[in-house]
């Protein structure tokens, strides 16, 4: 959503650049009424055309079978509304916006979307191409300090303001900044803006180079604050009642001895509740959504709110204490800094993990799990067993095999074709 607004908001930029760049004698404040009436004609005539007349146009496409055809309408639709825009002195950038807009409201946008998928790859990638080429790499020679600094006021001043914005809009702190390092790069929308502002010529040459080799820059280390973010968002999250809380917890498992420790109370965490509920065995579980832990406490679960990360959060649970733990989050990332801290509150503890695939079931098991459970393999074996049984085999001999492969560390499960599908997913 956040994204999303964010070009629209860059679309009508680059709407407004041409009039604030002034035409001719015209000043701006004169030209601004009539680009804003343009914009909403233009807005008014595609929203009636998309409600009366594209439902026609494509219900009449579809019963001709005609794949090319189809494909075809898409791209006319797209091209004519840029031409229009461009026809009443707009940017094309906006035709072209709301054209994806109008076809987005179609009943018929999932075949769309398949259709121009190869148009999309083709168009993005000479897109960045473009980019690549406005960027002068001599810049960074001459002046790579200058745009290291900009790259840093960027992501910190727009990091910043997206952290303000969440915490404004209700969010914990935690989650207001792991949102600002997640958005705290500059959008490709960036460029085709400065680009237009040094065309026409409201933005210097050497000054436009150096903010796009700094948006640039932004946009290569995005990677490592997504993989990083989790974990500064952790440390700058502090409550002023944390210590409190702290000492709260501590003195709710002082006595607690031999109980299982869950790290992570989501679909799989809370099974995992329940089961150790009936068995009669004392859990304590953590997590970071308010709202859950919240909910779960009125349900008379055992979940207090915390960052499973945090080894004076392990130790206030009683880790050192503890028979099991449980690491259940569903990001591999935080699960291996959870179990890394684990193992330094209580080396010995068997620690159970899980994980989505086995990925990361070498680096589990180097940092101390003693047990991964991929959950992509498991559920593969549940339903070969359940064919299995379908088919006639006996139990016991569906299990020895289910046993075995599991023995082997999925090995039979590893040798299979993955396809593009999987290369997506």
């Amino acid at each position: 959503g956040v994204l999303l607004f964010q070009d629209v908001v860059a679309v009508l930029l680059l709407t407004l650049v041409p009039v604030f760049a002034g035409h001719g004698e015209q000043v701006w404040y004169l030209a601004l009424p009539l680009t804003l009436g343009k914009t909403v004609l233009l807005f008014v005539g595609l929203l009636l055309a998309s409600r009366w007349l594209l439902p026609r146009l494509f219900q009449e496409v579809a019963a001709s079978r005609s794949p090319e055809l189809f494909v075809l309408l898409a791209l006319v639709i797209v091209l004519l509304t840029a031409w229009l825009t461009h026809l009443l002195g707009l940017s094309p950038a906006l035709g072209a916006f709301l054209a994806g807009m109008l076809l987005g409201e179609s009943h018929y946008r999932h075949q769309i979307e398949a259709d121009i998928r190869p148009f999309r790859d083709i168009l993005l990638g000479l897109f960045f191409v473009s980019i690549g080429m406005l960027i002068n790499l001599q810049l960074f020679a001459s002046d790579g300090l200058l745009i290291l600094g900009m790259t840093l006021g960027l992501l910190v001043i727009k990091g910043s303001v997206v952290a303000l914005l969440v915490k404004w809009r209700g969010s914990d702190s935690e989650t207001a900044w792991r949102s600002g390092l997640a958005l705290a790069q500059g959008g490709e929308f960036c460029f085709a803006l400065m680009a237009q502002m040094q065309q026409n010529q409201m933005m210097p040459a050497d000054l436009g180079g150096l903010l796009l080799a700094a948006t640039f820059c932004s946009m290569l280390v995005t990677p490592l604050l997504l993989r990083a973010a989790p974990t500064i968002a952790a440390r700058l999250h502090r409550k002023p009642n944390e210590e409190a809380k702290l000492d709260e917890i501590t003195a709710l498992t002082a006595t607690l001895q031999g109980h299982v420790v869950i790290c992570g109370y989501g679909r799989v965490g809370q099974s995992i509740g329940r089961f150790l509920h009936n068995a009669q065995q004392t859990y304590i579980a953590l997590d970071n959504d308010p709202v859950r832990v919240q909910q779960a406490t009125a349900g008379d679960s055992s979940v207090h709110y915390g960052d499973s990360r945090r080894g004076e959060l392990l130790a206030a649970v009683g880790l050192e204490r503890a028979r099991l733990l449980v690491i259940a989050v569903d990001n591999a990332d935080i699960a291996l800094l959870v179990l890394k801290e684990a193992r330094r509150c209580n080396p010995s503890v068997p620690i159970l993990v899980r994980t989505r695939d086995d990925s990361y079931s070498a680096d589990l098991k180097a940092a101390g799990a003693t047990e991964v459970v991929p959950e992509l393999l498991e559920s593969s074996l549940m339903l070969a067993s359940h064919a299995l049984i379908m088919l006639g085999l006996p139990a016991h001999q569906v299990q020895e095999r289910v046993d075995q492969v599991r023995h082997d560390r999925y090995r039979l499960l590893h040798k299979f074709y993955p396809g593009a599908e999987d290369e997506e997913n």
